[in-house]
Parts: C-alpha cells; sequence; structure tokens
C-alpha cells in the first residue's frame, strides 16, 4: 500500500495555527512608529519647516533630505515586518532590544522637549570677537547698506585708516549682548557664525550706541540704522554705530552667519 505524500509547508509561510509571538510583535509596532515619528520630524519639521536652518550649514541641506529618506524606507520595512508578524508568519529580521529601541526614541523626545530656538546670548558668552580676518574681497563687492555684521568687522580689518568709515551709513540686523562692565550706552549687536553646524558655532559682534542700551534684554533681535562714528570700545579703537532708527523684530528663518 502507498502512503499519500504529506506537504509540509516551508518555514517563513503563514500556517492558520502559527502562534503569534506578542512580545516581538509589540516591539515590532513600536519601532515602526518610533521610525515614522523620526520620519515625520526630519521630512516636515526640519526640512519643509525650515528647522534645520537652526542646527547646521544651509549648504549641508542634502543631509536631512538623505535622513528623511532612510528614515521612511525604514517605518516602511518595520510596518511590513510587522504586518508579516500579525499574520503568523516569522520574520527574518530581528526585532530590536527595549534598550535600542529607547535609544532610538531619544532624539525624537530630545525634538519634543526642547524647543528649536536659535543660539544667541548664552552661546556667544565669553567667546563674541569683535575682529576678523579680513576675508575675500569679493565679499566686499556690494553695496555697503547691504553689508551684515560679518562683511562690516572684515572690512574694518582691511583698512588700515579707520577714519574712512566714519559717517558711513549701515543697515543691520542682529540680536542683544551685553557684559556686565559695558557702558551704559553700549551695547554689542551680535550675530552667530557656522562653519558647518553648531558644533562649530562662533559669535561676532559690532559695537552699538544707544543711550537705553543697559535696558535692552539680551537676545532681543534688532533691525539698526545708523551711521558709524569712530570711538573706543574697551581697549580698542573702531567705529561704532550711532543709533538714528532701531526696529524690535523676530528671529529671521536663517538666523546664523556662513563665512
Amino acid at each position: 500500500m502507498t502512503l499519500p505524500l504529506q506537504h509540509t509547508p516551508p518555514h517563513h509561510a503563514h500556517h492558520p495555527d502559527a502562534q503569534l509571538d506578542g512580545t516581538a510583535l509589540w516591539r515590532r509596532w513600536l519601532q515602526a512608529g518610533i521610525t515614522a515619528g523620526l520620519a515625520a520630524y526630519f521630512s516636515l519639521d526640519l526640512l519643509l519647516g525650515g528647522g534645520f536652518r537652526k542646527y547646521i550649514n544651509i549648504e549641508l541641506e542634502w543631509l536631512i533630505v538623505l535622513a528623511a529618506g532612510s528614515l521612511i524606507l525604514l517605518a516602511i520595512v518595520a510596518v511590513g515586518e510587522g504586518s508579516r508578524l500579525l499574520r503568523g508568519e516569522e520574520s527574518g529580521h530581528s526585532h530590536g532590544s527595549l534598550v535600542s529601541l529607547v535609544i532610538l526614541a531619544l532624539p525624537l523626545l530630545l525634538a519634543a522637549l526642547s524647543p528649536e530656538v536659535p543660539l544667541g546670548a548664552d552661546a556667544a558668552r565669553g567667546r563674541l570677537s569683535t575682529s576678523v580676518q579680513p576675508g575675500s574681497f569679493s565679499t566686499l563687492q556690494r553695496d555697503p547698506r547691504d553689508y551684515h555684521i560679518l562683511d562690516w568687522l572684515r572690512a574694518f580689518a582691511r583698512e588700515a585708516d579707520l577714519e574712512r568709515f566714519e559717517g558711513q551709513e549701515a543697515n543691520l540686523l542682529g540680536f542683544v549682548y551685553r557684559e556686565v562692565d559695558y557702558p551704559d550706552d553700549l551695547f554689542l549687536l551680535a550675530r552667530i557664525t557656522l562653519s558647518c553646524c553648531v558644533a562649530d558655532a562662533s559669535a561676532v559682534g559690532l559695537p552699538i550706541h544707544h543711550p537705553q542700551a543697559a535696558e535692552l534684554p539680551a537676545d532681543q533681535w534688532l533691525q539698526l540704522r545708523g551711521r558709524f562714528q569712530l570711538g573706543a570700545f574697551g581697549d580698542e579703537r573702531m567705529p561704532i554705530l550711532q543709533v538714528e532708527e532701531m526696529t524690535w523684530v523676530e528671529p529671521p528663518e536663517q538666523p546664523y552667519l556662513y563665512p
């Protein structure tokens, strides 16, 4: 007598009696949720919302695009693996330990708890400079009324006779910075400069004369118009902007300068 051949289902095929691994399933869904959250944060907040400008040089935007795309793909894979487990099929991928999931969730948690604000006076404290290297001449081939703080400092560094700037008009944007030993009528209008990211940030500032300088709150962004007058700032002789018009403004979408 010939016995009928019995069919054995493949190892990864769906079987109606397969036992659902609850631990693996919830870990996979948790991993999918965290990865999807990170993908949304990178895509919607950092990229489309422009939040990356508060952390890195705008020329490195392609890194955010790459990271967002990678996270979207990882989230799709995690959802697919979760669906396989839900159908009772075995997954060929690890589901991640609880510790690894916590580490994966940390960036999302920090993003939720930490407001996206540009670096300001606290980051500049103790390392703000009022002098820089001259830089290339091509950076100054614009109307001086369009110079930003870094442009003016470079122009000062290139010029041996600072009296040439006497009466020169300037239109500047920056935030308020003061030390306790500054005269009551002087403050620095400052900007943060980035070469790559906030890890290599530095600060530059121009001395500003205003009668109520001591009353201005630190980190307040201002749009100033005025003219330079040669004077003393600490032990340094340099042009000081005499304010003719001052407007309180919100931080710009692109808060940093790129040397």
